[in-house]
């Protein structure tokens, strides 16, 4: 199961009349735009991510600009300030080694078929340039099935949290 296709979200729309609406649906304003999406989409974190353990729920969102096609926005469905620029990566080609992601899949004990994978992105601007990395020694791994997730920091020292895209 695909990342992209297990958590689908839109470009916030006219919401329907209260009574057409199927399911409860979360409308969240962040720095790229509005978004809606149904809550049943949200993401549990119950350890929330470093340095954000008070936070718990999360969306995935698609970014409007196709520039991005390939990141994805992670936002609390609670505190719309806080976000994270995301990066799916597959489990057998993500740059890191089988063994270790076998261990935070069992650490976490889910499926690997029912596991993805993100790497929170930082963006840098020295210099006139923007230097892009991405945190491989704390990957978050996502439990589809279930829609819990947690960021698992690798014991293998040879990731790094300022890996260059």
């Amino acid at each position: 199961m695909s990342l992209t296709n297990a958590v689908v979200t839109e470009r916030a729309q006219p919401s329907p009349p209260p009574a057409l609406a199927t399911e409860a649906v979360i409308e969240i304003e962040t720095r790229f735009g509005r978004f809606a999406l149904p809550s049943a989409n949200t993401i549990e974190m119950p350890q929330g991510l470093l340095g954000f353990s008070s936070f718990h729920e999360f969306a995935l969102l698609t970014l409007p600009d196709p520039r991005f096609a390939r990141f994805r926005l992670l936002q609390c469905t609670t505190e719309p300030a806080l976000s994270f620029l995301v990066v799916p990566a597959e489990l057998d080609a993500s740059g890191l080694d089988a063994e270790d992601v076998d261990e935070a899949l069992g650490a976490l004990e889910v499926e690997r078929a029912d596991a993805a994978l993100l790497l929170i992105v930082t963006i840098r601007k020295a210099e006139g340039k923007v230097d892009m990395t991405v945190n491989m020694r704390a990957p978050i791994v996502i439990d589809l099935r279930r829609q819990v997730a947690r960021q698992y920091v690798l014991p293998n020292s040879k990731y790094s949290i300022r890996q260059r895209l």
